[in-house]
């Protein structure tokens, strides 16, 4: 159904929630085709207006830019350069992650700690990562341990300072999406589903003159495959859960962090590329169906056999264990 501008204004904000799967890039590629403005989810990259132009190649481009997805990164720069010669406006609007560039260069220049802490612009910035980096490093320690408790502990640490960070990125992109819709144009915006909360702060900024709407871009294909919760996996369930809500009971908490530990043992780390098919959501899919069968106990038996072995093995060990488990009932 096609979306109506707001009755006030020609100005419409689309955010495109989905993950950076190349089964996902179809969906958002249509979705940008209806927009006026695009607006990606990444820092500001030299050479980019000079990539959309073909000036220079993807691949040169990319080079620079470190891509978590390379093989999603070249494909979606290759549809943004139709795009772009179709006529659409692509900006880069990713403040947050401009600070941390910022603050990368500043310490490569040697500039000290207490310089960049003296700069109101990177202060909070710097401060989030520290705190997020520093508890995923006490995670990664405490992993290795047999402390179970404790580990499950670290991980909750970690998402609640990874939700702050996520937070004031999200709010601090919103501002400047916000600066953006007084051009009366159609603008869309990428987003991962860990975002959510850009849909919030974006509505209480423009929402009561402009029309805000979330699109769940691979929501037809999660809707086929039965899995709840949009897909997401209990570690991302956590951290969305303390960016909406200051606090959550800690035996929920404690669940999905016990699930997350084996979640991360289980699903795909490379990027698949589909056939025809979407082999990454189906996978998030089979994860996410076997781990929600698990309670905690069952989670802390499991995580103490998986740990260390590769995917193929803690797969089908986890299939095993599920089934057995199933079996007692």
């Amino acid at each position: 159904m096609p979306l109506r501008p707001h009755p006030k204004n020609g100005t419409e904000v689309i955010i495109g929630f989905g993950p950076h799967y190349l089964e996902a890039i179809p969906m958002l590629i249509a979705q940008m085709g209806e927009s006026d403005t695009i607006i990606l989810e990444e820092p500001q990259t030299p050479g980019f207006i000079e990539m959309l132009r073909g000036e220079i190649a993807v691949e040169a481009y990319l080079l620079q830019v470190d891509a978590s997805f390379p093989l999603f990164s070249k494909s979606l720069c290759l549809e943004l350069r139709q795009l772009f010669a179709h006529g659409k406006r692509i900006v880069q609007v990713e403040p947050y992650l401009d600070c941390l560039v910022q603050i990368h260069e500043l310490f490569a220049d040697g500039k000290t700690t207490e310089f960049v802490l003296s700069l109101d612009g990177l202060r909070d910035v710097y401060l989030a990562e520290k705190e997020a980096t520093g508890a995923l490093i006490t995670f990664y320690a405490l992993s290795m341990k047999e402390d179970f408790r404790a580990v499950i502990d670290s991980v909750k640490v970690f998402a609640q300072k990874d939700a702050h960070r996520i937070r004031m990125r999200d709010f601090m992109r919103a501002t400047a999406i916000a600066e953006l819709a007084a051009t009366g144009q159609r603008l869309f915006v990428e987003a991962g589903y860990i975002h959510y909360g850009l849909y919030h702060f974006l509505t209480k900024q423009i929402g009561h003159h402009l029309r805000v709407q979330s699109v769940y871009l691979l929501q037809s294909v999660v809707d086929r495959l039965q899995a709840k919760r949009r897909n997401i996996g209990p570690g991302d369930v956590l951290t969305l859960l303390y960016i909406l809500h200051d606090a959550i009971p800690a035996d929920r908490a404690d669940l999905l962090a016990a699930r997350s530990l084996i979640a991360v043992q289980l699903v795909a780390k490379e990027e698949l590329e589909p056939d025809h098919s979407f082999p990454h959501c189906e996978d998030d899919a089979l994860v996410n169906a076997l781990v929600s069968s698990m309670n905690y106990e069952q989670c802390r038996q499991l995580y103490q056999r998986i740990r260390g072995v590769s995917r193929t093995t803690a797969l089908r060990c986890a299939r095993q264990f599920v089934d057995g488990e199933q079996g007692r009932d």
